[in-house]
């Protein structure tokens, strides 16, 4: 998708104003896993959020990011 590089940009950029969870359901929506990963992948190391966990988590199994997924499983404070 086109716009997936300027929604992560901006979802980063203006993550204080825009919930996180709102940018994540509209990878969610339009099932772009590869952006939800990338997104997700650039919260999770600071986040406390289980969402962004689980995003990150679901989408790193979606798209083939298994090394990814398993440092998520088992390094997550979250999960």
């Amino acid at each position: 998708d086109r716009f997936t590089p300027l929604l992560i940009a901006t979802g980063v950029r203006l993550a204080g104003s825009i919930p996180s969870e709102f940018i994540l359901d509209i990878f969610e929506d339009s099932r772009n896993y590869e952006g939800m990963f990338s997104y997700s992948s650039s919260l999770v190391a600071t986040s406390k959020d289980a969402k962004v966990h689980f995003a990150y988590i679901k989408s790193s199994a979606r798209t083939g990011h298994l090394k990814e997924l398993e440092k998520a499983c088992k390094e997550s404070s979250v999960y």
